[in-house]
């Protein structure tokens, strides 16, 4: 069993991340997380093979949580997640040590073959 974390504040968007993860990979445990506020303590109970991390929230950037997480563990995968495909976003999420940026745009098949990359070569 491969675990996922996906931490966004839009439930729309995280049960359709969900639908295309689980409909794809049979062996994913999907911890949805809907506030920055739950992701450190979550990080202890389940340490996840990927984290899909929103770039805004409304008490912290997702950057500045990406760059918490690499600090603690510098080996943990994380995909940024943002509806601001521009290259700012894109240099600053790979300066705080995301290992992948994709837009919420990005269609369901290239979001499936990134999390089979990733978690399955």
């Amino acid at each position: 069993m491969r675990n996922i974390i996906i931490v966004d504040d839009s439930e729309l968007f995280r049960e359709s991340l969900v639908d295309i993860l689980q409909s794809r990979f049979s062996d994913l445990q999907i911890t949805e997380l809907e506030s920055d506020a739950e992701v450190f303590c979550t990080l202890e109970l389940i340490q996840p093979d990927l984290i899909f991390m929103d770039v805004n929230f409304s008490s912290v950037n997702g950057l500045e949580i990406t760059k918490h997480i690499k600090n603690l563990h510098p080996d943990q995968q994380i995909i940024i997640l943002t509806s601001f495909n521009i290259p700012e976003y894109k240099t600053a999420a790979f300066n705080c040590g995301a290992d992948h940026f994709l837009s919420k745009e990005t269609a369901p098949e290239d979001i499936v073959s990134l999390v089979r990359d990733i978690l399955y070569a």
